[in-house]
């Protein structure tokens, strides 16, 4: 979590002291000229939507690469707009080069922090523990072989989902549909190995077939019916399942 929350607020809290030494400098030049308390406003807007969203997600792994990029999308329309009152103020400031510069969120900021949200959901869930069960993350795991179909085993619900394109004309979005179920409905939860021989079964039904390969994989049984998951390391993954339903029950007993 602490690389999603370097994420986060490291490109707010660097704006925020730009503008503070932009400031300090238009000062120093011209003594005539007052600290101007109101250019500080965008930054630490930004700054605030960012402790929101830290706040929202950092228990969603599978959203850190996402909402790093958007973040990193808000630092460049944040930055321009300091950029842009700083030059129409007082241009001998930034000049042609301070415009330039606050590209440099985009170029490098949005891939980086990318990288960054995705190597710290690496790190939490590759490999997986048991000892996840006792937090409070939302435990998303990719099935083997495809990118599309991924198992979540939330703190009150275990869910399937698929994303796929949806094409229509020229234009395409994506769409994901999600099947979730309350964890107190699961009744089994081990680990298999799948080979040509046996017979899959998926959680729910899904618009595109699910892509596999063989190998180790999750049989659970949710709400009667048997589920069929291919992921790797599917004792931990069984264990995890069985732990956070044995706590959603202990909790709905209450």
């Amino acid at each position: 979590m602490a690389l999603f929350a370097v994420t986060c607020f490291a490109v707010p809290i660097a704006l925020l002291v730009l503008t503070v030494l932009v400031q300090l400098a238009r000062v120093h030049e011209d003594a005539r000229h007052r600290f101007d308390l109101i250019q500080l406003v965008p930054g630490a807007i930004f700054l605030g939507c960012a402790a929101f969203v830290f706040t929202s997600r950092r228990y969603r792994p599978v959203t850190w690469s996402g909402t790093a990029v958007m973040l990193g999308v808000g630092t460049f329309f944040v930055g321009a707009l300091i950029a842009i009152a700083s030059i129409g103020l007082h241009e001998s400031v930034f000049g042609t080069i301070g415009t330039s510069f606050f590209y440099f969120p985009v170029l490098v900021v949005v891939p980086l922090g990318w990288l960054l949200g995705r190597f710290a959901w690496r790190v939490l869930l590759s490999p997986p523990i048991p000892e996840l069960a006792e937090t409070r993350f939302e435990l998303a795991f990719t099935w083997r072989g495809s990118r599309r179909e991924r198992l979540t085993i939330g703190t009150e619900h275990i869910a399937v989902s698929q994303t796929y394109t949806v094409s229509s004309g020229e234009n395409s979005h994506t769409r994901t549909t999600t099947h979730a179920y309350p964890l107190s409905t699961l009744s089994r939860a081990e680990p298999i190995v799948l080979t040509d021989d046996d017979e899959i079964r998926f959680a729910a039904s899904f618009s595109h077939q699910p892509q596999y390969t063989l190998g180790p994989a999750l049989r659970l049984r949710v709400q009667g019916q048997e589920w069929t998951i291919p992921v790797d390391h599917p004792d931990v993954l069984a264990e995890l399942a069985r732990r956070r339903a044995a706590s959603a029950s202990t909790a709905g007993s209450r």
